[in-house]
């Protein structure tokens, strides 16, 4: 899976650094616009057959060396990076500043980003705090299923448009 998600990358690049904006409508009615403009973007490379993530800036400069297994979008200037099976936070230095501690780990929106730990999903702030109870995580269900086997399962997927009942389908083979 993330290596259609690396190659995404690499094809849509250039259109990644566009400006985007999303539009939700808060609890009042109050319609709320959120716009976005990296400036920098995961970089994938490929060492003895292994691929790594760092971050190049727009002019194409690698600003952040090709060290971690998986890498996402900066937001609110944090980007989850997972090493070893493991997800945290980095900043725009590269350094790391919520612990690599998570088994899954989301982009910040409004000030806090979805984590997933020890079967526990739960929200933190950026300081990595916990700020709100943990619900059981979905991945849980079957706890035998490995990364690599949920990945390839979503993947035989329409990849541009998982469903629920996709992810409850490959949680129990």
């Amino acid at each position: 899976m993330k290596y259609i998600y690396a190659l995404f990358l690499l094809c849509t690049s250039s259109a990644l650094f566009a400006e985007e904006c999303t539009r939700t409508v808060k609890p009042d009615g109050q319609a709320e616009i959120f716009c976005m403009k990296p400036d920098l973007m995961p970089h994938t490379e490929t060492y003895d057959n292994e691929m790594k993530m760092g971050f190049k800036d727009q002019k194409g400069n690698l600003v952040i060396p090709t060290e971690w297994d998986f890498a996402g979008l900066f937001t609110e200037d944090l980007a989850p990076v997972q090493r070893d099976g493991k997800w945290g936070y980095i900043n725009k230095s590269g350094q790391v500043v919520i612990a690599l501690e998570y088994d899954n780990a989301q982009n910040f929106w409004q000030g806090r980003a979805k984590v997933e730990k020890d079967c526990q999903s739960f929200h933190i702030d950026k300081q990595g705090r916990q700020i709100d109870s943990p619900q059981k995580s979905a991945i849980c269900l079957n706890p035998e299923i490995s990364a690599k086997e949920m990945s390839e399962c979503l993947a035989s997927k329409n990849p541009t448009n998982i469903k629920d009942e996709d992810i409850l389908e490959c949680l129990q083979r």
